[in-house]
């Protein structure tokens, strides 16, 4: 997986929903998963891509790009498909990042926060 550089980031960060098609071109213009942490995210590899629908601009705090990078290795390791994991991984990333701006304010959030909203995001889905 591939995040996109913070250069690539502040491109992206200026663009609006309308403009997505050239996010896309920027994503899909280089070999690899990417996952471009807007909001939504936007998840990219080859031709393909997909726009998720969870999360918060206030995600872009330090280390939250770690913790879903963790969440997207976790779910590789699980013998998830690549694209799939990053696409799960965004969602539950964000999801825990909307309960979280509902419950302590999206500008009180830190990383560590996210990292303990997933377990319970990922519980909510479990069967």
């Amino acid at each position: 997986m591939h995040l996109i550089t913070r250069q690539q980031s502040r491109v992206l960060d200026r663009l609006t929903m309308t403009e997505y098609g050239i996010a896309g071109k920027i994503l899909m213009g280089n070999v690899g998963q990417k996952v471009a942490k807007l909001a939504p995210y936007l998840v990219a590899r080859g031709s393909k891509g997909a726009v998720n629908s969870t999360g918060n601009l206030d995600l872009a705090t330090a280390g939250t790009g770690d913790v879903l990078t963790g969440v997207v290795a976790s779910f590789i390791a699980q013998g998830f498909d690549v694209v799939d994991a990053a696409k799960v991984a965004t969602y539950i990333h964000g999801k825990a990042g909307d309960q979280l701006a509902e419950s302590i304010s999206q500008r009180g959030m830190v990383a560590g926060d996210i990292l303990y909203k997933i377990d319970k995001v990922l519980h909510e889905y479990e069967l």
